[in-house]
């Protein structure tokens, strides 16, 4: 697995999430996790950058201990 900059990650869930930050995506309070919809665009660019958000961050959250992963639609 590729590991990513935070300021490309950063510069990634900015685009494509309502948080300003990927720690502010990973810190998010309750039971929240991110529906990533890496199956359903056309955009290649768009499914692969969505793909590396959800990979970082299941990464993450198995490294910290946190059950949480993105779901994938």
């Amino acid at each position: 697995m590729t590991v990513l900059s935070a300021t490309h990650l950063d510069a990634l869930t900015l685009c494509h999430t309502a948080f300003r930050t990927f720690q502010d995506l990973l810190d998010a309070k309750g039971a929240y996790t991110p529906s990533l919809r890496t199956g359903s665009t056309n955009n290649a660019e768009r499914r692969r950058e969505l793909a590396e958000i959800a990979d970082a961050y299941d990464a993450a959250q198995a490294k910290r201990g946190d059950p949480r992963r993105a779901f994938r639609s």
